[in-house]
């Protein structure tokens, strides 16, 4: 989480970020902990939560990479979207066949989101992978060459290096 972070705030808003990450982290265990007999209040702090970590990462920008900070927004619109779903399973949508197409709806959701996920880390790993491979190839040329230069083969094919021509 903290790789990709970026540094050069003039003001605390990296610091508001991370304690506004764990803040809703220990509000959310607590209202399932405190409220679990209001659905209700648990689903409006939820969404509500997620509203201000969208808010909160479209103000700060708080990731290097634009895609990044595009990846968390997404990610927070979907979990309101699935929140949303997860609503209707309550006693507010009281026929069991809509509840039953919903879940449809939410799992369609779920996978959406992971696949989305998924291409994005497939994504960074051939880049990473694809770096890592640059530089060994580079490295691998870098001492081919070192060697060509430290040796020279004559005419005849004997081998002689710098040293022996020197003498």
């Amino acid at each position: 989480m903290y790789v990709e972070m970026r540094t050069d705030f003039t003001d605390n808003s990296l610091v508001q970020y991370v304690c506004y990450y764990y803040l809703r982290r220990i509000v959310l265990a607590m209202t399932v902990v405190l409220l679990d007999d209001v659905l209700v209040i648990q689903f409006f702090i939820f969404i509500m939560s997620s509203i201000f970590q969208i808010i909160l990462v479209g103000f700060i920008m708080p990731y290097k990479k634009k895609r990044h900070n595009l990846s968390e927004m997404i990610n927070e619109v979907v979990t309101i979207f699935i929140m949303y779903h997860i609503f209707c399973f309550t006693s507010w949508v009281p026929d069991a066949n809509i509840r039953y197409n919903i879940g449809y709806s939410c799992l369609v959701f779920n996978f959406l989101n992971l696949g989305f996920n998924l291409v994005q880390m497939l994504g960074c790993t051939l880049i990473d992978v694809s770096g890592f491979a640059k530089h060994i190839i580079a490295k691998r040329k870098f001492y081919q060459n070192r060697a060509l230069q430290k040796a020279r083969f004559n005419v005849n094919g004997t081998f002689t290096s710098r040293r022996s021509r020197r003498k």
